[in-house]
């Protein structure tokens, strides 16, 4: 999990990032940030100029960014994530 990028998209920051290891998971292009392929600085460089040359874009992706956040990675939703996923086999019946 990309904890930067996470912490960054919390406090409202506009992202700027490559689609690499968890961050498309958490960055979804076009609307909570700017998402470029892999070792690609033509591209990146053109999703940094994006970003600085229209603030009204960059503040909306921002914002959109930290609703997510709160929205999809709260402590709350992390830990019924976690109860999903590995809760469910450690549960055990009461004993008589």
């Amino acid at each position: 999990m990309p904890l930067v990028i996470l912490e960054a998209m919390a406090a409202g920051c506009p992202v700027v990032a490559s689609a690499v290891s968890g961050i498309p998971e958490v960055v979804v292009d076009g609307v909570t940030g700017w998402l470029v392929p892999a070792e690609e600085p033509d591209l990146l460089a053109r999703a940094l100029a994006e970003a600085l040359g229209d603030a009204a874009e960059a503040q909306r992706r921002g914002a959109a960014g930290r609703e997510r956040v709160v929205r999809e990675f709260s402590p709350a939703r992390i830990a019924a994530r976690w109860h999903e996923a590995v809760g469910e086999g450690t549960e055990r019946e009461a004993i008589a």
